[in-house]
């Protein structure tokens, strides 16, 4: 889960919008009740799905969520225009309306952070004199280069070091000279 909060407050909103409609549903009698039941267990099993797909951070759960949120104002809405306000109709239709923008907010999202990816170059092979030093040495993930006779240069294990014919090959490898 990425947005936790969105998320979470996203759940908590249609909560509400779903108990104030639950509550608005048995208020109805006849075929009105069935047909209400329906949209009811649609929007149910439309949540239920955008919340796992929310979960795991896709991005479709939110247009899900919108669209259950648009369904449940239309339907809380249809509710206020033929009975009375009351205040957990007025509470869902705020949560219904909240819901749908915070889904909105959500689908957009963050900005997507770019990742740099740091691209080390190619040093040039060391040139190894004969006698198997050179005129500079470094450790294989040194930063600095040393000579050879320098006490910190023999501290480097001799499986990592790397020896340079010159001070401009170990310059040309990214090597800089250690500050004395």
């Amino acid at each position: 889960m990425k947005n936790g909060l969105p998320f979470f407050t996203l759940i908590v909103l249609l909560g509400i919008s779903l108990i104030g409609l639950i509550s608005e549903i048995f208020q109805v009698t006849g075929a009105k009740f069935y047909l209400e039941l329906l949209i009811v267990i649609g929007i149910l099993s439309l949540l239920l799905l955008a919340a796992v797909l929310m979960y795991h951070g896709i991005k479709f759960g939110y247009i899900m969520s919108a669209i259950a949120s648009v369904i449940m104002v239309l339907n809380l809405l249809a509710f206020y225009l033929l009975t009375e306000l009351r205040t957990l109709l007025f509470i869902s239709i705020i949560s219904s309306l909240a819901a749908f923008l915070l889904s909105i907010i959500s689908m957009a999202g963050p900005a997507k952070e770019k990742r740099h990816v740091k691209v080390k170059k190619a040093s040039p092979a060391p040139v190894v004199s004969k006698k198997g030093q050179g005129k500079v040495v470094a450790g294989k993930t040194s930063k600095y280069y040393y000579d050879p006779s320098n006490p910190i240069a023999r501290r480097i294990k001799k499986s990592t070091r790397v020896y340079y014919a010159s001070e401009e090959e170990a310059r040309k490898a990214g090597l800089k000279p250690y500050p004395q």
